[in-house]
């Protein structure tokens, strides 16, 4: 994944899960502190957008660093497999 600067890091369930888990209670903020101020209830609204907008990313961060973490054992498998068959050509 890469950031606005340009910058690659692997994608982790762990981060987005607790990212996911900041903006849901932020959401829930949100519309106890609107409901509290009487505002009407299309601001609480935007506290529900944000509760499915942070699930929403949830669910593709952790598939994101599912794919991943698949492709990153394909790749070591076949590595190996590589590594193996050239250690045994140097011996015949």
């Amino acid at each position: 994944m890469r950031d606005k600067n340009g910058h690659v890091s692997e994608p982790s369930s762990v981060g987005t899960i607790i990212a996911g888990v900041i903006a849901i209670l932020f959401g829930i903020f949100w519309m106890g502190f609107t409901a509290s101020l009487g505002t009407p209830g299309f601001f609480s609204f935007f506290g529900l957008v944000f509760i499915g907008a942070a699930i929403f990313g949830m669910i593709i961060g952790t598939s994101k660093a599912k794919a991943y973490r698949n492709g990153l054992h394909q790749y070591e498998f076949h590595r190996q497999r590589l590594v193996t068959r050239l250690e045994q050509g140097r011996k015949n």
